[in-house]
């Protein structure tokens, strides 16, 4: 409960506070900062070698802090060689964001993947220990010191680079929050113990660590094929929808999704069956995400021109199609991971290359064969609610049952939504 009031509270904040924004920051700004985000998501992935999932399965906290330090030093070591052969390749690095060189747009962007990392960790290690207070302030500060830099940057008039800078201070104290209310002395190495801690988990790196790559990549991968194809200010779109439906809708997954993750481990450990408990979720969320799908399909113009202004009436025809990606996106981060709790983690890998082939496969047909970035995004969500069906019947399919009774409700419930939506442009 408390988690979900976290992700409550922080949702309202963004929520009261994109109005103000859309108007301070252009769509261009948010274009740009949506490739910001993109390119250190796969960074943060590339250097987090999957030992994060690994935290809640020693017996010990003190195994769990070992795997915390030694996910650190690799961090640090993945951060001095891309510096390396940033500082070696130089000449050669595109990189160039908000008008800064290559160099200074690195940094930003390794600090703001080494913030983010740190931070990730000490949530992880918090849900281990049931530190659900210490979830909830750190998520909270983040919001309010997220939102109030970006009023500030935006109002002194340092829209190009605000968003930015915002994202990394609030980051920046949210995890010094956390590490000071752990405790854990972060940059106490023992290499013996790193050793040990990776022979120990290497699973996780071999098999955890591709999927979570992969996966991330498959996330990504629209963000930076789009802003090549059609330009960052293609992306403002997105990216605002993202932030009015897919960034709420994640926030309030993320608890659900910890709180999943133990449940499921605890159902696995005393040999419950977890197949009812999850087909209800899912079907509980999806129906319930049908309320403001058709309240946008209906009123959406109107919302949009309200809330956002009317620069931003572009992405109307944007939110109908990508809430229903998000409402799948949701029930598919609930669950995430249940065949992490159940060693089914070899698996993943496969269907993270699943994910990002049909991701692919559907940008580029949006591209070769329209050449609409419209239609593009459209065959992104597509491919993507295919993925995330197949994903979570393979899942219920694990635990034993239920996976015919979602294909069934997932069938009626997509042509639901056709109806829906055909009635709607023949009025």
């Amino acid at each position: 409960m408390i988690l979900i009031s976290s992700s409550s509270i922080t949702q309202l904040l963004s929520l009261i506070s994109l109005p103000f924004l859309s108007r301070l920051f252009n769509p261009v700004n948010f274009g740009d900062y949506a490739i910001f985000i993109s390119i250190s998501s796969i960074i943060n992935f590339s250097t987090s070698f999957g030992l994060s999932s690994a935290i809640l399965s020693p017996n010990s906290d003190s195994d769990a802090i070992e795997i915390i330090k030694s996910s650190i030093f690799l961090l640090f070591f993945s951060v001095f060689i891309i510096i390396l052969i940033s500082i070696i390749f130089f000449d050669f690095i595109p990189i160039v964001l908000f008008g800064f060189n290559s160099m200074i747009a690195i940094i930003l962007l390794l600090f703001n993947v080494a913030i983010n990392q740190i931070k990730n960790l000490m949530l992880n290690y918090s849900n281990r220990i049931k530190d659900n207070q210490g979830l909830f302030r750190s998520t909270i500060l983040f919001s309010i010191i997220l939102i109030f830099f970006n009023f500030f940057f935006g109002l002194i008039g340092l829209v190009q680079t605000g968003l930015v800078y915002s994202l990394i201070i609030s980051g920046f104290i949210s995890t010094i929050y956390l590490v000071l209310k752990l405790k854990i002395k972060i940059f106490n190495f023992n290499f013996q113990e790193i050793k040990n801690t990776l022979i120990t988990y290497k699973h996780f790196i071999f098999f955890q660590y591709p999927s979570n790559f992969l996966e991330n990549l498959s996330i990504q991968l629209p963000i930076q094929i789009i802003g090549s194809l059609y330009g960052s200010s293609s992306l403002a779109p997105y990216n605002m929808s993202e932030r009015l439906l897919g960034s709420p809708l994640r926030l309030i997954a993320q608890p659900i999704s910890t709180i999943y993750f133990r449940t499921a481990m605890e159902y696995r450990i005393k040999n419950r069956d977890l197949s009812d408990f999850t087909f209800k979720l899912v079907i509980f969320s999806m129906s319930i995400g049908l309320i403001p799908l058709v309240i946008f399909f209906v009123w959406g113009e109107a919302i949009i021109t309200f809330i956002l202004g009317n620069s931003w009436i572009d992405i109307v025809k944007y939110i109908p199609v990508l809430f229903l990606y998000n409402i799948y996106n949701f029930t598919f981060t609930c669950t995430s991971y249940l065949r992490v709790s159940y060693n089914k983690i070899k698996t993943n890998a496969l269907f993270s290359f699943l994910r990002m082939l049909l991701i692919v496969i559907s940008l580029t047909i949006g591209n070769v064969f329209f050449d609409d970035v419209i239609y593009t995004y459209y065959l992104f969500v597509m491919a993507s609610i295919i993925y995330f069906s197949i994903d979570m019947i393979v899942n219920l399919n694990i635990l034993g049952k239920m996976s015919m009774r979602y294909l069934i409700f997932s069938f009626f419930y997509m042509l639901l939504i056709g109806l829906l939506f055909l009635s709607l442009n023949l009025l």
